[in-house]
């Protein structure tokens, strides 16, 4: 495959991954920014945002379809606590209604961008009930992929802020 059509192949995946975020806000288009810098390419961090605040809704909801839909089968997530979580875990938690988060206040955001991949910091405030209630701020990383025209948390991690 000649060099011209391996960047248009990249280009139409790199724009699947975009519309994935919502098939019905084709405006997100605008913000895909392909570069030739390195032979790779990247996508505006406000396709990244969307992700979050999908993400952000559905555990508000505990809307377990689009959290299985954004969350990688491979995920490796470590808790405030240091125990290792998997999707499935996750996914539960919320399914069977032992977790239930009733507020998630942005406080702080900041991404970096590297080719199909994303990482994120968010610091939030979090209310709700696992067994008994709970409130705090807690601080966020988390690795998103693109992967075959989907983004996909792959990693995570979440500290308690004293």
């Amino acid at each position: 495959m000649g060099s011209k059509n391996l960047y248009t192949l990249c280009n139409m995946l790199a724009a699947s991954c975009l519309f994935t975020v919502n098939e019905t806000t084709p405006v997100f288009a605008k913000h895909l920014f392909l570069s030739k810098r390195m032979g790779g390419f990247f996508v505006d961090e406000t396709i990244i945002i969307a992700c979050e605040e999908r993400l952000r809704s559905a555990m508000l909801s505990s809307n377990v379809e689009v959290l299985d839909e954004l969350i990688a089968d491979d995920l490796i997530f470590v808790n405030q606590f240091g125990q290792i979580l998997s999707k499935e875990i996750d996914l539960e938690a919320h399914r069977s209604g032992n977790l239930k988060i009733t507020e998630i206040d942005i406080l702080d955001q900041r991404i970096r961008l590297f080719d199909m991949l994303a990482v994120t910091v968010t610091r939030v405030t979090l209310t709700g009930i696992f067994g008994t209630p709970f409130e705090g701020e807690f601080c966020y990383t988390r690795v998103w992929e693109c992967r075959i025209g989907k983004w996909k948390i792959v990693s995570g991690h979440c500290s308690s802020v004293a």
